[in-house]
């Protein structure tokens, strides 16, 4: 079974916000899992000091969609 897994930055140093809150120095990135004509295409956001602050997965042939967005987090 192949599998093709294709990555890239979409977006650096923005400010999105998730749950009503807002997060600085963000950078999105674009991760497509291809399995034998399946494809799933996942969308990351990653929080400079604080981590994924969000995920959003799709797969269209599936009907497929999955997201995440955090709750809360307490920086140590």
């Amino acid at each position: 079974t192949a599998v093709c897994i294709t990555g890239k930055i979409l977006e650096k140093d923005v400010t999105v916000t998730f749950n009503n809150v807002s997060y600085e120095n963000v950078i999105k990135a674009e991760v497509i899992q291809n399995t034998q004509g399946q494809t799933i295409t996942n969308y990351y956001w990653f929080a400079k000091n604080i981590g994924l602050i969000a995920n959003f997965s799709y797969a269209q042939a599936q009907n497929y969609a999955q997201a995440f967005q955090l709750v809360s987090y307490n920086v140590n």
